[in-house]
């Protein structure tokens, strides 16, 4: 699963303007759904995806959700 999103996360280094140092050692904390792929980051905070509740928990500064199949990112 992780050989799978690897492209998808080294490209995150575009969108976070570069700042995800560790990457690798972040757990992917959700898959919801069949698609949506949820980094969680450092800031205490709660949000619904796919209507369900993700809280965070202490780790990068990643707040990502992305279209794990389509490579789809939020625009900045």
């Amino acid at each position: 699963m992780y050989d799978e999103l690897q492209p998808i996360l080294g490209n995150l280094a575009v969108w976070t303007q570069g700042d995800i140092a560790g990457l690798d050692r972040l757990p992917v904390c959700h898959i919801m759904g069949t698609a949506d792929l949820v980094l969680k980051g450092v800031h205490g905070y709660s949000r619904k995806v796919n209507g369900r509740d993700v809280s965070d928990h202490d780790g990068l500064m990643v707040d990502v959700v992305l279209d794990a199949v389509s490579g789809d990112f939020p625009t900045m």
